[in-house]
């Protein structure tokens, strides 16, 4: 808190919302009253994490949402609505898709692969 100038409602809020996201772990001592909390070190496992949750939170809402859109009743006017809906549909697939690739891949693998579409 005093190192960030933030109010102690500040830093529980946020301290919450790291670990709700899996980023911070709540820790122990022995004899001591206060909480501690321990960062994930493993940037590879901080950004998988990350993305895992911005799936669930982002993702699978939206996918939801494109679906119930499409439901119009159809007619002449709707056409290029649902075609836009569907479109947004696809390109969120793909997010999703990649999302999937990049929860299952090994960090090298997946950074080896990436240098090299810059090459």
């Amino acid at each position: 808190m005093e190192r960030l100038s933030i109010s102690r409602g500040n830093a529980n809020m946020n301290i919450r919302e790291l670990a709700n996201w899996n980023l911070i772990y709540k820790e122990s001592i022995a004899g001591d009253r206060k909480e501690y909390f321990r960062a994930e070190k493993d940037m590879w496992e901080v950004a998988k994490r990350i993305v895992k949750e911005r799936k669930r939170r982002e993702l699978e809402p939206l996918q939801q949402h494109l679906a119930e859109l499409k439901k119009v009743e159809q007619s002449y006017e709707s056409i290029s609505f649902v075609a836009t809906i569907e479109n947004i549909e696809r390109l969120v697939s793909r997010l999703d898709s990649l999302s999937g690739t990049l929860m299952k891949a090994d960090e090298h693998v997946f950074f080896g692969k990436i240098l090299n579409l810059f090459k």
